[in-house]
């Protein structure tokens, strides 16, 4: 399939993040923030969506870390932000070159293998409008990650991961793939969260009738 220019320099612009950085360097948010350039709304949801896309037994906290920043980052796109704004304390924080350049190979390795089949398609999803509804729909999914829901985080986390590697790739389809995705992760974690409720009053219940009596 054919492809645009810019859908073989995205793994190139991960890469140069860390191209002549000391390995022991460190890189501040800034920096990196600056070098992704107007593709860091993509990139960066797809880095911190991934890990929770799959479904392992994470450390308690863990989901809420890297939702927090998809839920700042989500809130942006539905403003219509097109640069990525960090406060100026999270600014200037770094991070060793070391560590991320284990996650930017990776990465640019996933990316390689999109960019074989990927292709601009339904523009509405990647005009301005339609960055808007993928913020909106992100900032729902971020919600859902950031709280400890059961099953409440992997198929949230699929969907957000999808529709950032269509946004890279202007690429309508898999954000469309992405939202029903989504939309399918919020339904899990709503049923959860309804379901968890009634058993919560039911047995509140149970326990009042054995201690007071019916």
């Amino acid at each position: 399939m054919g492809q645009p220019d810019h859908e073989s320099t995205i793994s190139q612009l991960l890469l140069s993040v860390i191209e002549n950085k000391e390995e022991n360097g460190s890189l501040s948010i800034n920096e990196l923030v600056d070098k992704l350039q107007d593709r860091g709304f993509g990139i960066l949801m797809f880095l911190f969506s991934f890990p929770m896309a799959i479904p392992l037994p994470y450390p308690p906290g863990f989901t809420t870390i890297l939702g927090l920043p998809l839920l700042f980052f989500s809130l942006q796109m539905l403003l219509g932000m097109h640069h990525i704004w960090v406060p100026k304390w999270l600014g200037r924080k770094e991070l060793k070159v070391k560590h991320l350049a284990v996650a930017i190979k990776s990465t640019a390795f996933i990316f390689r293998k999109f960019e074989k089949f990927m292709k601009p398609r339904l523009p509405f999803f990647t005009s301005a409008r339609g960055e808007k509804v993928i913020g909106f729909i992100s900032f729902l999914c971020s919600i859902s990650i950031a709280l400890p829901i059961w099953f409440g985080n992997a198929i949230p986390s699929a969907g957000m991961m999808l529709m950032s590697i269509g946004l890279l790739y202007l690429d309508g389809v898999m954000i469309l793939i992405g939202i029903v995705v989504s939309f399918l992760g919020l339904f899990v974690a709503s049923l959860v969260v309804v379901l968890g409720l009634k058993a919560f009053k039911y047995f509140l219940t149970q326990i009042t009738i054995f201690i007071f009596g019916a």
